[in-house]
């Protein structure tokens, strides 16, 4: 076994499966699916009975919100950026450069940053992307991760309401 193989990265996000760490994928499918969570509830397809399960979501979904530190947004950008033919720039530009392209990624979370860097790599592009255009890449990922998070949110409020008024009742 060679050290490469003894090597395991964690699973990174593809647009069908924007949270590949989240263990009860189907409850995190229903809540990426659409519609109105009201509906859903109404129709009996999120209940009371899910609020267990929707807490656990809700808590792993958590730190895949969470946005990377800037070392591992600067390891990320230099590991791309090594791909593609840079100018020679002096210190201090490149320094306002970097402090940009920072700036710019504030907020992301380490897998989507690495996954928009695959995706950079992988497509035809010749040249290293802007900002603009990485930012574009990370947003197939960004969405539904963030969308679901707050929908699980809401539902378990949701659901935490009609849990009450049952037992008030």
């Amino acid at each position: 076994m060679t050290a490469l193989q003894t090597i395991t990265a964690p699973a990174l996000p593809t647009p069908r499966l924007p949270v590949p760490s989240v263990v009860n994928q189907p409850l995190l499918q229903c809540l990426l699916a659409g519609g109105l969570y009201r509906d859903k509830i109404k129709a009996g397809v999120l209940s009371t009975n899910h609020l267990p399960d929707l807490r656990q979501l809700v808590a792993e979904l958590e730190p895949s919100v969470r946005p990377a530190t800037l070392p591992e947004a600067a390891a990320v950008l230099d590991r791309l950026f090594a791909h593609y033919l840079r100018p020679d720039l002096p210190n201090h530009i490149e320094e306002n450069r970097l402090d940009d392209w920072y700036d710019d990624l504030e907020g992301i979370p380490l897998d989507i940053l690495q996954a928009a860097a695959r995706d950079w790599r992988r497509s035809e592009a010749k040249y290293a992307p802007t900002p603009g255009q990485f930012l574009e890449k990370t947003k197939r990922y960004t969405d539904p991760r963030t969308y679901a998070y707050n929908i699980g949110r809401m539902v378990i409020e949701a659901l935490e309401q009609i849990e009450t008024q049952k037992a008030a009742a």
